[in-house]
Formats: C-alpha cells, sequence, structure tokens
C-alpha cells in the first residue's frame, strides 16, 4: 500500500518537475533531464546529512546512526520527551507573558532642592447666602414644588434666571477670606481673585476655587520644610448667611496642578479651629494598555486637559444635551441651560442614572500626583486675638458674644511640608519580552542544549534545499 502511495508521489512529482524543465529551458533530452534530477536528489542528501552531523542540538546525529538501532531508538525517544516538556515549558511562559504581570515598586525619593506645593481648592459648604437667594424665584419655585402646588408656567425660572440667581448667591471668595500668607510672596487681597481659578463641584451648585494651580500662574514651592514655611489661610464662612446647610465650614482639596477635582471628597474644616495639615507627597507611575491599570488619557470635547473628574463631566454634559437637549448651569458652555422643570423632570433623573449605569470610559491617568496628611487642631481665634478681630470689624457686642460670633464664622489652616522627600510608586512589568526570552532560551539549553542559532541552522538547512530543488541549476554546459 505505501509503496503505491509513495510511487504515485514520485511520479505526480517527477512530472511537475518535467514540466517546468520543459518551460525553462525547452528541447532537454530526458537522459539529460534524469541525470540532473539525480544530481539534486543527492544535493539535498548532502545537505541534510551535513545538518544532523554539525547540527548544535544535542543528541540530533545519534537519532540517525545507521549502525545501532537500538541507539537510535532510545536517543529519539529521549529527544521527543524533551522537545514534548520544553514545548510545555514554552507555552505555559508564553501564557504567563499574555497576562501582562506586573509589580509595583515604592521609593522614598529627596529633593534636595525645592518641591512643589499642592493646588488648593477650597468649597463652602453652603450653597447659597440667604441674604442673596431668599426671595428669587428660584426659591418660591422650590418651596412651591415641595408643598406640591402647580406653578404657573410664567413664574417657572427659565435656564438664565436659574444660572444667574445660583451664581450670585454662591459665596463669593473677596468676602470669605481674610488673610492669606506663603513663602516669599505677598498676596493684595483687593485683588485676590487673581490668584484663584474658579470651578464648580459635582454637586451643580457650589462653586469652588482653587490656588496654586497651573492655569494661575507661578507654582509655590518651598526648599526649606516645617511650618515657618507654610502656606496659611483664614476665612469667614460666613455662617450667619446660611441658607439651609447641616453643616458650617469649608471643604479643603489638595491636588496636583493639572486637576480639577469636581468629584473629590476632600477635607472638612470646622469653623471654631486652627488646623495644622503636614503633607506628604505621593507620586504614582501607572501602565499603559495591555496592562490591567489601562491607564492613560482622552481628548475631551469640552475641556482641554485631561482628568478623571473632568472626564466625566465632558460625558455627562454630552449625555444630558443628548437626552434633555439642555444642560444644568455649572456645565460647559455652548449648550442650552435647562429651566427648572426640565431639570427636575429630566436633567436630575438622568443624572442619576447616569452615575448609577457609569456607562462610559475615563482611564485612570498614567501620572498621579497625591498627597497625604496628618492634621491636629486647635480652638481659634484664642480670646486676645478674637478681640482684636472684633475690633478691627467694629463689632458692638460684649466681649463674649464677639468671640463666640467670630468662632462660629472663622477657621484658618496652615499647609506645610515635613521634609522635602516624596514617596516614588511606580509600576513596572514582571514578565517582559525580555524575560521570556531568557525564560524559553534556559529552556532550550537546558534540555536540549540549543540556542537561537540552532534554530538559524536548521532554517539555513531547509533554504538550502528548496534553493537546490527549485533553482540551482545542475546541468552539464
Amino acid at each position: 500500500m505505501w509503496k503505491i502511495i509513495n510511487w504515485r508521489k514520485s511520479t505526480r512529482e517527477y512530472e511537475e518537475a518535467r514540466r517546468e524543465a520543459d518551460v525553462r529551458y525547452p528541447g532537454i533530452p530526458e537522459k539529460t533531464f534524469q541525470m540532473e534530477q539525480r544530481r539534486k536528489r543527492k544535493r539535498n542528501e548532502e545537505h541534510v546529512s551535513n545538518f544532523i552531523s554539525n547540527s548544535t542540538l544535542h543528541g540530533l546525529h545519534f537519532c540517525f546512526d545507521k549502525k545501532h538501532l537500538i541507539r537510535r531508538i532510545v536517543w529519539t525517544m529521549i529527544l521527543i520527551a524533551a522537545f514534548g516538556y520544553v514545548g510545555e515549558k514554552i507555552y505555559a511562559s508564553l501564557v504567563q507573558f499574555f497576562q501582562y504581570p506586573m509589580s509595583t515598586t515604592t521609593t522614598l525619593v529627596y529633593d534636595k532642592q525645592s518641591i512643589n506645593f499642592p493646588a488648593f481648592s477650597i468649597c463652602n459648604l453652603n450653597d447659597f447666602r440667604k441674604s442673596k437667594f431668599k426671595g428669587t424665584k428660584v426659591e418660591k419655585y422650590f418651596q412651591a414644588y415641595g408643598q406640591g402646588r402647580n406653578i404657573p408656567e410664567k413664574d417657572v425660572p427659565n435656564g438664565t434666571v436659574y444660572r444667574t440667581t445660583v451664581r450670585e448667591a454662591n459665596h463669593k471668595l473677596s468676602s470669605m477670606l481674610t488673610s492669606i500668607t506663603a513663602p516669599g510672596k505677598y498676596y493684595n487681597l483687593s485683588h485676590i481673585s487673581s490668584y484663584f481659578e474658579e470651578y464648580w463641584d459635582s454637586s451643580g451648585t457650589t462653586r469652588c476655587y482653587t490656588f496654586n494651580s497651573r492655569k494661575s500662574g507661578k507654582i509655590l514651592s518651598v526648599s526649606v520644610p516645617g511650618v515657618k514655611h507654610a502656606v496659611e489661610m483664614e476665612f469667614d464662612v460666613q455662617q450667619y448667611d446660611y441658607y439651609d446647610t447641616k453643616q458650617a465650614g469649608l471643604k479643603l482639596i489638595l491636588h496636583g496642578q493639572d486637576e480639577t477635582p469636581v468629584k473629590t471628597a476632600g477635607m472638612l474644616l470646622s469653623p471654631g479651629t486652627s488646623t495644622y495639615i503636614e503633607i506628604s507627597k505621593r507620586k504614582r507611575i501607572n501602565l499603559r494598555k495591555p496592562y490591567r491599570t489601562n491607564c492613560g488619557s482622552l481628548k475631551l470635547r469640552h475641556f482641554k486637559s485631561y482628568s478623571q473628574h473632568l472626564c466625566w463631566l465632558d460625558k455627562l454634559t454630552s449625555y444630558l444635551a443628548e437626552k434633555c437637549g439642555c444642560v444644568d448651569a455649572f456645565m460647559p458652555e455652548g449648550y442650552e441651560i435647562c429651566n427648572i422643570t426640565m431639570l427636575m423632570k429630566c436633567a436630575w433623573p438622568e443624572w442619576e442614572y447616569f452615575d448609577k449605569v457609569q456607562d462610559y470610559h475615563c482611564p485612570i491617568p498614567c501620572e498621579i500626583e497625591e498627597f497625604i496628611t496628618k492634621t491636629s487642631t486647635a480652638l481659634y481665634p484664642s480670646n486676645r486675638h478674637a478681640d482684636s478681630i472684633a475690633k478691627e470689624k467694629g463689632l458692638k457686642g460684649f466681649p463674649m458674644e464677639n468671640r463666640m460670633l467670630i468662632r462660629e464664622n472663622y477657621l484658618k489652616f496652615t499647609v506645610f511640608f515635613g521634609d522635602l522627600s516624596y514617596e516614588l510608586v511606580e509600576q513596572i512589568p514582571s514578565y517582559d519580552l525580555k524575560v521570556l526570552l531568557g525564560d524559553i532560551g534556559g529552556q532550550l539549553g537546558l534540555f536540549l542544549g540549543s540556542s537561537l542559532l540552532t534554530y538559524v541552522e536548521f532554517f539555513d538547512c531547509m533554504l538550502m534545499v528548496i534553493y537546490t530543488k527549485y533553482f540551482e541549476v545542475l546541468l552539464p554546459k
């Protein structure tokens, strides 16, 4: 059976070779053609024999030992077993490589020159000032809506009225900030707004102010740690003008200069306290795709810079514009602002659904700056300092009344570095291409005694056989 198959195969190959020879060398005699075929077979046998005899693959030449059958069988079995084991190990190495494992290294980096202060974002916990919100069309609408009364169409505030009312009712930085000091800097309170950037947090009704951001100008740095080289601010939270809030004070967020923390919780600062905040910097470096962190950035439609918070706001704005045809007052411009009815019936329910489903992709940045804080508090201001503030503001009450009033509204915080070092947390591949090649090479060398050049030898032999069979001309001249 096998002889018949081999005969048919050799006959078919012979006929194909003959047809090819007739095309390349018209009129070639049959005897000359057969001589050519015999020479090619002999040359190919020499190529294969030379490869087997001289190959650096251990034991290969023993598998073709024609004198000792048992030796040939034993070495063939050994070589097959070695190839099987190596194949299994290579498969396991490839599986591990395509899982893209990583490890995290933590290094304490000492900066001998200076270190940058973080950006400071400050938000009053109260949304609306009573003196500016009470009696407005927006307040009347909320009261009627809460009581279940029908509101005539003419009394429904449109988007422009709603935005104007909210912005006017928010606490102003110029009336809250009473003092600010920083290392080597002097700030004129009459022009203080030029040192701060405004943004709206994720509630949509709270205006926040960011100090020391990249947009605001030169970033503050310090070359000597300690409380004497700190950023210090004093605020009047204006609790006497709160509209309807259960907590009094400020929210303070410390973050990187390029970030806008619209969804960050931050720390809460209470009136009547002086808070010392010792900070240490941590820098995270994440790995891009295909690693699990899949860090990166996206080109946002409404913002030039990227952060996860701005990405969320960008996606939310586009989503509400598509679903409701309008957006909330604090969102990027370019869309119609929803009136109160649309906010109640469409924008706010859709916003809640958007946050619940989270059907959007905002990758984590590849570099993140974090600030770890240690806080301690004391009563503020002291009696003597409170009397001084009362005299400066011209308060007419009794000393105890003035002190109580000031402590209900004033707070102070001091931010400083404990030292100039920062923590570098970096993700690195734990099994990259170099490790994979080294692992595979070690398995091949240990069990087969082969190297990369061994397989180059094999391909060289294959190429020589193909060249001799199809391209080399051995016809006599």
